[in-house]
């Protein structure tokens, strides 16, 4: 669904890609884990286009916060240039996301408690849930795409996360959506701060899914941090252990 808002940056100015994870309507769930969804973003995406010199920003929503990460290890642009090795990923975008640690698993990360709108065996009332600020047409042309995802994959760790590297010294972003009912702002401001670590932040006035609430807008935001990754020689973050906590905070975006 991510597609809903990959126009605008494809539109003469950047490839978008969006990949269906194994997880997802598995022929056998209990064999497919979160470690298995990270080596396929690994694989299919960031390996791939990494190795074409393409220069990627890492765009993860919801429960992808703990496979895209994992998947990133090693391939930061910082990384890769000091291997003499030119693209990679050149940041990390949180969007309401989980930002999981070492080896916790998606339910760790939510404290054991499952969302209201997740049930094993069931998705309830998710028009209310997930896409209560989306049109009425987009919002049923959603829930109608909604897949089965692998209760494996939500139990089982994803591998060693990236987020924490160095490397993502003012390159890791959270973006929160203020009017979130899967994963209430508190809870999304909950992961980022457990971190200990300093991330720039951006708000966006959007439930739990801003690609299909106000897709101009997240698409906009997502334009402005690649254009500010891609313009960075990366210099500066490969020889500073933390920036200053006003180069992450910067003004959060209401």
């Amino acid at each position: 669904m991510l597609e809903k808002s990959s126009h605008r940056p494809s539109d003469g100015c950047f490839e978008t890609h969006c990949l269906a994870l194994p997880a997802w309507k598995c022929d056998k769930p209990q064999k497919v884990t979160g470690a298995k969804d990270a080596a396929s973003i690994r694989s299919e995406s960031l390996q791939p286009l990494s190795e074409d010199e393409k220069e990627v920003l890492l765009v993860m929503h919801s429960y992808g916060g703990g496979p895209g990460s994992a998947a990133a290890k090693g391939l930061s642009v910082v990384e890769r240039r000091q291997r003499g090795l030119k693209g990679g990923v050149t940041g990390q975008v949180f969007v309401a996301a989980m930002v999981a640690e070492g080896k916790e698993t998606a339910l760790g990360a939510l404290a054991g408690k499952w969302p209201d709108v997740m049930k094993p065996n069931s998705v309830q009332n998710a028009l209310e849930i997930l896409y209560a600020d989306v049109s009425p047409l987009a919002a049923t042309e959603a829930v109608d795409t909604l897949l089965p995802q692998s209760m494996t994959a939500l139990t089982a760790p994803f591998g060693p996360p990236s987020w924490s590297d160095s490397a993502y010294n003012a390159r890791r972003v959270y973006i929160g959506c203020i009017d979130d009912k899967t994963l209430p702002l508190a809870g999304q401001d909950a992961f980022r701060k457990k971190t200990g670590l300093n991330w720039i932040t951006r708000d966006a006035k959007a439930g739990h899914s801003p690609f299909l609430s106000c897709p101009e807008t997240f698409a906009m935001m997502l334009i402005e941090l690649a254009v500010k990754f891609q313009e960075s020689s990366g210099l500066d973050s490969e020889t500073t252990d933390q920036p200053s906590e006003a180069e992450e905070s910067e003004e959060r975006d209401h």
